[in-house]
């Protein structure tokens, strides 16, 4: 018996003018890659996950002819479901449970009069030439990610500036250097040293992480993402002298594991950042070879051009050209063994993920070690890459799970913010993204607004909390893992890095106490609707000209819809009852309106929106 799921990721969009008239089926754009896992990847349950492209539009139906009992002409077709679209293609995809060890299948493809079939050889106009793809179940990739991540809310704290919680191990002023610059203690009101140098320090430490994990509670998070915490002489410890140190400054592997026990007991996990790109120059191993050159044991760790080593010239192989960032080299087996260790050792402290600085940097073999590794100790372990521009090379069931997803921000800052771009065009943009990755990578990607690199969302927003508003409403109502950038929530602005680093601000009179509640509800939200978490997206409602994007999250029987008003004007609608297929009454969890197909007129205020769920019978 077969089992078919159609539809895990449905996204139909209603543009106009970039409609191709059917006229036929054009056999350039039709593609399916069984090495690709994009195409087909098993899910935990060991379901086959399977897709097809076509033109983005002008297609009637795709349908899977499908063979995977071993017996001969015992062949089944599957109608599969309208998936996605970006800019030059459309997707269909379908789901079941495979009943033998090899498929064989092919697709049919119709557009009004014309029918095409393809199959291993390409398109072809007559059935009796098809040839079948022939794929063994054993060697189709499995793409699992960890279950807790899916729709979970991610905070970002840079340590030295969200909470001073233990002043006798701040940092003094003139106690080391630098890279020529004495390290400077400031206080928690002034503004980071610009340009950077890495040598101001503001006290935040573990402890003060601790203090405030109620808070963090409270606003509903539910994974904290840490920037660097090893034995660095930097503030932002991107240059390690020792990975499997906890800086003395923020506090010790003893304080550590308290920090995640107590985080685990509110429903919080830690994340830390792997900077296994490159070493601090005052490394250990580093320190080593300055001292004993050619003799040194650890020569083979970096790519170094000349003896003497010169940490000042930079006679190596270095980060972006700076000197303090030695690159480790991974053609030496000794520096892959190491930072393996490394992860063993974090990951017996209890953290549940990690995100990994600069990795394109890095062979894709060692990160599919990595992930062995990890996934061996703990398959539940998120793994985040930082990639800024599309990671499906990395995010592929081998490597990554995830990524920092800079390419859905811009999307997202053009639209709510520079307002340049039209809803079915930001409704584009969003297909393209969503065409990158399998779906389980989706519903865990790390959806952020801003970080330690980047300019503040609401200074990018010129301070105008109101055009933040409805950002914020998508960004928590979207698929994949919302993060927060610390201070976000209450309103802190900041350039680009070192501004963005600001010292958190805990005085309840400068914080922007409304935002906090917009971010408060919309979280709370999230966390009692798995639509909202884990289901599916899917635009039902694109006005360019009033600038109101309306869009469904449906997982099983629940039923959520989202209507966003991006305009300075409030907007008033008929819910379309019928055409959305709604039965009974709709509950708006934001503003708490309800509304029947009788009473079904609703007013979106201006840079606002509406959080419709369904009530089940």
């Amino acid at each position: 018996m077969h089992r078919t799921i159609g539809g895990i990721l449905i996204f139909v969009i209603f543009l106009t003018g970039n409609v191709l008239a059917a006229s036929g089926i054009n056999t350039r754009y039709l593609a399916h890659e069984p090495a690709e896992e994009r195409f087909i990847y098993l899910t935990r349950t060991g379901e086959v996950n399977l897709k097809f492209q076509v033109q983005r539009s002008g297609v009637d139906e795709v349908i899977l002819v499908l063979n995977d009992t071993g017996k001969e002409f015992n062949l089944h077709q599957i109608k599969m479901n309208y998936y996605t679209l970006n800019n030059f293609y459309c997707f269909y995809v379908t789901q079941f449970e495979p009943v033998g060890d090899v498929l064989s299948y092919y697709f049919q493809v119709k557009a009004g009069e014309d029918l095409i079939y393809y199959g291993a050889s390409g398109p072809v106009k007559n059935a009796a030439d098809i040839q079948f793809f022939r794929v063994s179940v054993d060697s189709v990739q499995t793409f699992v990610t960890p279950d807790w991540a899916k729709g979970a809310v991610i905070y970002q704290i840079f340590p030295d500036r969200f909470s001073n919680g233990d002043s006798t191990n701040d940092p003094r002023s003139g106690e080391w250097d630098v890279y020529g610059n004495l390290s400077v203690a400031r206080s928690w009101t002034e503004l980071p040293v610009n340009p950077p140098t890495g040598s101001d320090f503001f006290g935040g430490d573990l402890q003060g992480i601790i203090d405030k994990l109620d808070y963090l509670a409270n606003l509903g998070i539910q994974a904290i993402y840490l920037n660097p915490l090893h034995e660095s002489v930097s503030n932002h410890k991107y240059d390690a002298s020792d990975f499997q140190q906890i800086d003395d400054n923020f506090g010790t592997i003893e304080l550590f594991k308290k920090l995640v026990e107590e985080a685990k007991r509110r429903g919080i996990y830690i994340i830390i950042d792997g900077v296994f790109n490159h070493t601090g120059s005052n490394f250990w191993a580093f320190q080593d070879i300055v001292k004993n050159g050619k003799n040194s044991a650890y020569k083979d760790w970096y790519n170094i051009y000349s003896y003497p080593v010169n940490p000042v010239e930079g006679n190596y192989d270095s980060w972006n050209g700076y000197s303090s960032l030695p690159v480790l080299n991974y053609d030496s087996r000794e520096v892959r063994d190491y930072i393996l260790q490394v992860v063993r050792f974090w990951l017996n402290l209890g953290v549940k993920g990690i995100r990994l600085d600069a990795p394109t940097e890095v062979p894709h073999d060692f990160w599919q070690e990595l992930r062995q590794v990890v996934k061996g100790i703990d398959p539940e372990v998120l793994l985040i890459g930082e990639i800024w521009q599309d990671a499906s090379p990395w995010v592929n069931g081998k490597e990554f799970d995830s990524n920092m997803n800079y390419l859905y921000r811009t999307s997202l800052y053009n639209f709510f913010i520079k307002r340049s771009r039209s809803v079915s065009g930001f409704a584009k943009d969003l297909g393209i993204d969503l065409t990158r990755y399998p779906e389980p990578a989706l519903h865990v990607m790390y959806n952020h607004l801003g970080s330690h690199d980047v300019e503040r969302v609401k200074t990018l927003a010129r301070g105008n909390t109101e055009l933040l508003k409805p950002l914020i409403i998508f960004q928590l109502t979207y698929m994949g893992a919302p993060a927060i950038y610390y201070g976000d929530e209450i309103g802190m602005e900041g350039g680009d890095d070192p501004d963005c680093r600001r010292p958190m601000i805990w005085d309840p009179l400068r914080q922007d106490l409304e935002l906090r509640e917009t971010y408060e509800s919309l979280i709370r939200i999230r966390g009692s609707s798995l639509a909202l978490r884990q289901g599916s997206f899917t635009p039902v409602f694109i006005d360019d000209e009033n600038k109101i994007l309306g869009f469904e999250r449906v997982y099983g029987s629940q039923r959520v819809f989202v209507v966003i008003n991006n305009n300075e004007q409030s907007y008033t609608m008929d819910i379309p009852f019928d055409e959305w297929k709604i039965e009974g009454v709709l509950v708006d969890l934001l503003n708490r309106g309800i509304y029947t197909a009788e009473k079904s007129r609703i007013q979106i205020e201006a840079n606002f929106g509406a959080v419709l769920k369904v009530l089940e019978e």
